[in-house]
């Protein structure tokens, strides 16, 4: 009987983590800023291509100043979108698994559907990193005003921000789940 209550409740436990990380799209995932400049993002923002710019430019060097249009090309450079999307919908799929009726084709699935996620979320990160780095390296803007591909660090900073952080965990939980015996860690709290 104990096997059979944990078997239903991991269905259950791993569907509300699946909601969880739905809702998680929705909180801070994404900050670029360059000086200045900041933009932020949010999973639903980067998923749909939404951007707000704090501020419209910023002292680069000496009597210079970098653009929110230069920030806007290299926004536009991120193709990393299609990841976050794919999380998106690995974890409204993850809610919909909570329906299969057999536990371990049940839980086979969850498991997968789980490290695709936390797959997809490493892949958009580094991607994006890469994208970014790349794309204002190769910038004949910064070139003009002096700034070198080693000087970017100092202008460049890039933070994954809680939604991001959050969703990973989730993704990890719904994998370590699928392994982990329910029923032993319920049993001291058997009636």
């Amino acid at each position: 009987m104990d096997e059979a209550r944990s078997q239903s409740l991991k269905p259950k436990i791993s569907s509300v983590v699946f909601l969880l990380i739905l809702g998680f799209f929705l909180l801070p995932w994404l900050s670029i800023s360059c000086g200045s400049i900041k933009v932020s993002y949010d999973g639903t923002e980067i998923i749909f291509g939404k951007r707000g710019v704090n501020q419209q430019t910023t002292e680069v060097g000496p009597g210079e100043e970098l653009s929110a249009e230069n920030v806007a090309e290299v926004e536009s450079e991120v193709g990393s979108a299609i990841y976050a999307l794919a999380a998106l919908v690995l974890a409204a799929i993850g809610v919909i698994t909570f329906f299969i009726k057999d536990g371990r084709v049940g839980a086979g699935v969850r498991g997968a559907i789980g490290a695709l996620g936390i797959a997809s979320l490493v892949t958009l990160k580094f991607k994006t990193e890469s994208q970014l780095t790349s794309s204002l390296t190769d910038s004949p803007e910064l070139a003009e005003l002096g700034i070198e591909a080693s000087d970017l660090a100092i202008f460049l900073q890039i933070d994954w921000g809680i939604g991001y952080w959050l969703a990973f965990l989730g993704f990890g939980v719904v994998v370590a789940l699928q392994y982990v015996p329910v029923e032993r860690i319920l049993s001291p709290w058997k009636t």
